[in-house]
C-alpha cells in the first residue's frame, strides 16, 4: 500500500498528526500525535491499519 495511502488510514484511526512515516521491515513503522500525546504505531503494509502503538517517550 503506498505511503499516502497508509497515512491516511492512520489518520482515520485517530491520528490528529503524522510525524514520521517509513518502511521498515515489511511493515510501515511511524510516529504521530493520537489523543493529544506522542505515538509510535506500526501499521500493517497490505492494509494500512494499526497493528500496535505505544506511547513515544
Amino acid at each position: 500500500m503506498p505511503m499516502e495511502q497508509v497515512k491516511a488510514k492512520v489518520m482515520e484511526s485517530g491520528y490528529t498528526q503524522v510525524t514520521k512515516l517509513e518502511a521498515d521491515d515489511g511493515r510501515w513503522e511511524g510516529e504521530g500525535v493520537k489523543n493529544g500525546q506522542k505515538m509510535e504505531f506500526h501499521a500493517d503494509p497490505k492494509t494500512g491499519l494499526i497493528v500496535s502503538e505505544k506511547p513515544d517517550h
